[in-house]
């Protein structure tokens, strides 16, 4: 995600999310990016939004299901859990976000080298520092003695690549990618599995821990896509944010534990101003059918957005107080909801 947290950012960073966000097709969705500060890239809109409304949608960089790790990365896995079973998982998503020039000629089985642009991408995502820069965590190098054998193991020569080289370029990635991994839910089989997931953009949207997050996000199994949607109307110039924990996965740094620096826990007016323009969306849909005002006004007390990934995006209204009737018994026609 964006600079919420207090991490160590590279100096250089922003050059290819800037060229990202400066794309058609983004451009196109409403998104504009800027840079402030200790909150680093700030995403805003540049038109209004309603509800449910797709503001973005994207490939990922990298998509890992452990039920699916090839042997050797199942029992790398198996090891960093050993080791540090919270940053396991993360370690393994690394492997998939290394290039070609990272890995022997032939890589491991399951593995295939980002792209050049994927690449840029990865050094562009804040990075958080977590070990001195002259040494290698001992999990990535325990990841960097597993790639290298599956290499050698599949293609049957030593690779030049030099061990420490590489340990040292996993736990790069992993400093970049820990405050951006999207825990994914692939619903399409049964049972479901859960995956992690890199993706650039969304990786820029800010959370919110004062729970007025503008935004969330749908991944779709078939397509591997992610999608990030208007959680209820929005106007022009409003930051885009998650719930703070709408898409950790285990292991990657909770915003919980830093300092959020978000529009609405920054900003003492913004909650007012919120209420106000949803109160003037209530008078303003003075007698429209219940469906049109969810669309304008949400969210309202009892209604919200479902983000649950094995379910389409539906309205979830919870049922009033049933209404007694004189005789004691429930109105059963006044409990009625229309959805």
């Amino acid at each position: 995600m964006g600079a919420n947290c207090c991490a160590q950012r590279d100096d250089s960073a922003g050059r290819s999310a800037e060229k990202w966000f400066m794309r058609a097709d983004v451009d196109a969705a409403g998104l504009t990016m800027a840079f402030c500060g200790i909150r680093g890239h700030v995403l805003r809109l540049t038109r209004e939004y309603h509800a449910g409304e797709d503001i973005v949608e994207e490939l990922p960089i990298a998509l890992v299901f452990p039920s699916r790790d090839a042997p050797w990365l199942a029992a790398l896995r198996a090891d960093l859990k050993k080791i540090d079973a919270a940053r396991a998982g993360v370690f393994c998503l690394a492997v998939h976000c290394l290039a070609a020039g990272d890995l022997p000629v032939v890589p491991p089985v399951g593995v295939i080298p980002v792209s050049e642009e994927d690449t840029a991408k990865i050094m562009d995502l804040p990075k958080q520092e977590t070990v001195a820069a002259d040494s290698a965590s001992y999990s990535a190098v325990t990841t960097a003695v597993h790639v290298l054998k599956a290499a050698r193991e599949r293609s049957g020569f030593a690779s030049d690549i030099e061990e420490a080289v590489l340990a040292a370029k996993l736990d790069d990635i992993v400093s970049r990618i820990s405050l951006n991994v999207f825990s994914v839910q692939d619903g399409s089989v049964t049972p479901s599995v859960t995956g992690d997931a890199v993706y650039f953009g969304a990786s820029f949207v800010n959370t919110c821990s004062a729970g007025h997050h503008t935004a969330i996000w749908r991944f779709d199994p078939v397509k591997k896509s992610l999608s990030v949607k208007a959680f209820h109307d929005l106007q022009e110039g409003d930051e885009l944010t998650f719930a703070s924990d709408a898409r950790r996965a285990p292991g990657t740094s909770p915003k919980a534990r830093a300092v959020c620096a978000c529009t609405a826990c920054c900003d003492p007016s913004f909650h007012e101003r919120l209420m106000q323009r949803r109160a003037a969306n209530l008078q303003a849909t003075e007698g429209v059918g219940s469906e049109d005002r969810f669309r304008i006004t949400l969210p309202l007390p009892g209604k919200t957005i479902s983000t649950e990934d094995d379910e389409p995006l539906t309205t979830r209204i919870e049922p009033p107080e049933v209404a007694q009737a004189s005789d004691g018994k429930p109105d059963e026609a006044a409990a009625k909801v229309d959805v």
